[in-house]
């Protein structure tokens, strides 16, 4: 394997050709945005949770019957 035949190689770090001139990029973070990311990342942590997940799939499973289901 390439890695195993690799391994023992001792290769220099990566650095950037000496004639690039790096370029400075301003991000500016907008609180709009930190807001937005805060909001979707409790979201998903809400929905991990045994909990929260189980009840939708309880309420999934329940609104498939009532619009598929039961029709016999």
């Amino acid at each position: 394997m390439i890695i195993e035949d690799e391994r023992d190689v001792a290769l220099e770090p990566w650095r950037p050709p000496s004639d690039e001139v790096p370029i400075q990029v301003d991000v500016e973070v907008q609180p709009m945005t930190v807001d937005i990311i805060t909001e979707r990342l409790s979201r998903t942590l809400a929905l991990r949770s045994g909990t929260a997940h189980e009840r939708l799939k309880t309420d999934l499973v329940e609104h498939i019957w009532n619009r598929h289901g039961g029709d016999e």
